[in-house]
């Protein structure tokens, strides 16, 4: 199956809780999702070795960025241990992330409210094509809001702000 996703920018929250609720859209769960950058030890434009978290399952991967973005990822069962395990082998921690994720449920769809520091909240929708096309025909939204763009490109064009300047990136503190 082939997964699109598209994100709506500066939602109303309360706005949406309510929409779900309505629509009997079941909730799956509320987490902060945590993800440490290491810089990559050879030289290698466009890769980025990854270590991310939801609470419950964590993930290591090298991710390119080249006409769209390709992963290698495996399941590693500690975050903080993997992330020591990385600096002892010479992986330089580049930076490190947090966002809050409250996440629902269709049968067809996957919906993100997704809290990120010093930007508005998002809803990211997650599904076939033709299904988020279906529902986003259901839903009134200022099409000006819709985007694909990743997180990056968002709080970069959106923003104004270079995700990569900030070697922490939390909810509760930001640090250049």
């Amino acid at each position: 199956m082939i997964e699109t996703t598209i994100r709506i920018l500066d939602i109303d929250v309360d706005q949406w809780l309510l929409y779900f609720q309505k629509n009997k859209v079941r909730e799956v769960g509320n987490w902060i999702q945590k993800r440490k950058l290491f810089e990559m030890l050879l030289f290698q434009k466009n890769k980025l070795l990854k270590l991310q978290s939801d609470g419950q399952n964590t993930e290591l991967a090298i991710e390119e960025k080249k006409d769209g973005t390709s992963k290698i990822e495996v399941t590693v069962s500690n975050f903080e241990k993997t992330a020591k395990i990385l600096e002892e082998l010479g992986y330089k921690p580049k930076a490190y992330q947090e966002n809050k994720r409250s996440q629902y449920l269709t049968k067809d769809l996957e919906f993100n409210i997704d809290t990120w520091p010093l930007i508005n909240p998002l809803l990211e929708i997650k599904g076939r094509t033709r299904k988020i096309k279906s529902f986003l025909k259901k839903v009134p939204l200022d099409t000006a809001k819709q985007t694909v763009q990743n997180i990056e490109s968002i709080y970069k064009e959106q923003y104004g702000i270079e995700m990569d300047s900030y070697q922490e990136l939390t909810l509760e503190s930001q640090m250049k």
